[in-house]
């Protein structure tokens, strides 16, 4: 079970990106992980403010998302420490 995002923001308004819809954008809203975990995310441009667009993602296996002009494929259990938020 993921743990809600250290920022305050409850489950209801944040979910990780295994539980986004494919062809969503979102707006990364944290990312839970030790310190490599979140320099490794930064370098691809994943980190918190940057919205992105799920390509194909689902309850397992492998996650697509287009961020900053490039694609990039999370593993399904780095996709679950990314909480993202709708963007309205």
């Amino acid at each position: 079970m993921a743990l809600p995002p250290r920022n305050g923001k409850s489950r209801r308004q944040c979910i990780p990106l295994t539980l986004v819809t494919p062809g969503a954008t979102v707006r990364i809203v944290s990312t839970e992980g030790g310190g490599g975990f979140n320099q490794r995310l930064a370098s691809l441009g994943i980190r918190p403010g940057v919205e992105l667009q799920l390509i194909k993602g689902g309850p397992s296996g492998p996650v697509i998302v287009e961020v900053l002009g490039s694609r990039f494929v999370l593993g399904h259990g780095m996709a679950q420490r990314v909480f993202a938020e709708a963007i309205v």
